[in-house]
């Protein structure tokens, strides 16, 4: 009797499974982007004059258009820091062996973003600017956000490349696969325009 209680115990106990494989993936990516992020803040404090002179005056233009710029400079100059990396991993997911790099974009992506938050952030606390940051952060968490996804993308593809050249899978479906690839990084680049499209708000706290 005790033992039938048990068993329909276990049987009735909720089952933890392991983690989908796009909450894996999606999960090395975002460690890629925040290791990248560490390492611009870290390079940052640690870089020679010459290097900061030059990470200061790309600060100071990127702010330069955010105050004085008309909104299609503003807006333009968001859509481009974006897409450049929504076409890098589009064409990367048309390759077999391109994983190590897809994986590798949102590093790169948050090293330009983990230098910007620490220029904003300064020497000190004394030295925060939060109109700098509330104009900053939230464009670079957005796009941040749409080249992981776009890395994921590009990264199912490649996989599915790799197999059907490395391992004699079946072809079959591949059309309908890289259509929907297509549709979703359309949908990636709306989000990335909308966002582009609204950054002149925030940079009004400039004026």
């Amino acid at each position: 009797m005790r033992t039938s209680k048990r068993n329909n115990f276990i049987a009735d106990s909720p089952r933890y499974s392991a983690p989908s494989r796009s909450l894996t993936l999606f999960s090395v990516l975002s460690v890629s982007a925040l290791m990248g992020a560490l390492f611009g803040a870290i390079c940052l404090g640690y870089s020679d004059g010459s290097i900061a002179a030059m990470l200061e005056n790309a600060e100071k233009s990127y702010f330069e258009v955010r105050k004085n710029g008309d909104f299609a400079q503003i807006m333009l100059g968001a859509f481009a820091s974006t897409g450049f990396y929504l076409i890098i991993a589009f064409m990367l997911g048309f390759s077999a062996v391109a994983q190590p790099f897809e994986l590798l974009l949102p590093f790169f992506k948050g090293l330009g973003s983990g230098v910007l938050l620490a220029q904003i952030y300064g020497n000190s606390p004394k030295d925060f600017s939060a109109a700098k940051f509330i104009a900053v952060f939230p464009a670079a968490l957005i796009s941040l956000i749409v080249i992981l996804f776009a890395s994921r993308e590009a990264v199912y593809l490649s996989s599915r490349l790799f197999k059907i050249c490395f391992k004699g899978d079946s072809g079959s479906g591949m059309l309908a696969r890289v259509k929907l690839y297509g549709a979703r990084f359309l949908v990636l680049i709306a989000i990335a325009s909308i966002a582009a499209a609204a950054e002149p708000v925030p940079a009004m706290l400039l004026l």
